[in-house]
């Protein structure tokens, strides 16, 4: 029987991490990709960052490849790498040892955050502007009338294959251009464009950590586990915890 799986904490520190805080200065992160061009505005946050603690320059394995997420600006690392210690420092890596979590991660990563992504392109749509208008939406039309003026004295001149003819003939074309565009719908209520602009708001970082769950075991230690009273209970060893029982309740 193998032994229990390591804390991610505890994998980072054998690595040569420390899971640390610091202060991040809000912020505005561009976008400029998948067609998209915008920016996500990032507010002052006190976040988890991960600290060398060995001498020479750490190799991407040695933070299981969280320290540089392939996102789609590498500003934005440090936000969702806080989320990820965040909820998982104490969580049991789902992998008998650190290097076979390390290389799940890396196929994570690339898999999810590679060059099919979904999410980075899903980062980059909550960069675009939603338009807040009832206006009808049209687009730029061009119109025109034609119209001719012929006179004959004999038929001499053909206008049209062997049917018309004239001796002269003038055609007129009188062209315009609407070029206004409106976006939005007509007879909508603004409360309902509001409505449906809420719907669309998408929270990436919450559906990156659902996703993220796989790597990690579902269970949780006696000393983890904290119930909806708000209190622990330490010292009751791991068997109870290992099954979900709470001492007291059996």
């Amino acid at each position: 029987m193998s032994a229990t799986p390591l804390k991610l904490e505890d994998a980072l520190r054998f690595a040569g991490y420390t899971i640390d805080q610091a202060d991040f200065e809000g912020t505005a992160i561009a976008v400029d990709s998948y067609g998209i061009t915008g920016s996500i505005v990032v507010p002052p946050l006190r976040l988890s960052v991960l600290t060398w603690q060995r001498p020479g320059e750490p190799v991407p394995s040695d933070s299981f490849y969280l320290a540089a997420l392939p996102l789609f600006n590498a500003a934005y690392q440090p936000i969702l790498l806080s989320n990820i210690l965040d909820r998982f420092a104490n969580r049991r890596l789902s992998y008998d040892t650190p290097d076979d979590f390390g290389r799940a991660v890396r196929r994570w990563l690339n898999l999810n955050l590679g060059p099919m992504s979904t999410i980075n392109r899903a980062y980059a749509s909550t960069a675009i502007e939603l338009p807040m208008t009832t206006q009808d939406a049209t687009t730029d039309r061009t119109t025109g009338e034609k119209s001719r003026d012929a006179h004959s004295d004999f038929p001499q001149g053909v206008l049209s294959g062997n049917q018309d003819y004239a001796s002269d003939a003038t055609d007129q074309v009188s062209a315009g251009t609407d070029n206004t565009t409106y976006e939005g719908r007509m007879g909508v209520s603004v409360m309902a464009l509001l409505a449906e602009q809420r719907a669309s708001y998408l929270n990436v970082d919450a559906q990156v950590l659902d996703e993220f769950e796989s790597l990690f075991l579902g269970v949780f230690d006696q000393d983890e586990a904290e119930y909806s009273e708000g209190l622990s209970w330490p010292g009751y060893g791991y068997g109870y915890g290992a099954l979900g029982i709470a001492p007291g309740y059996c």
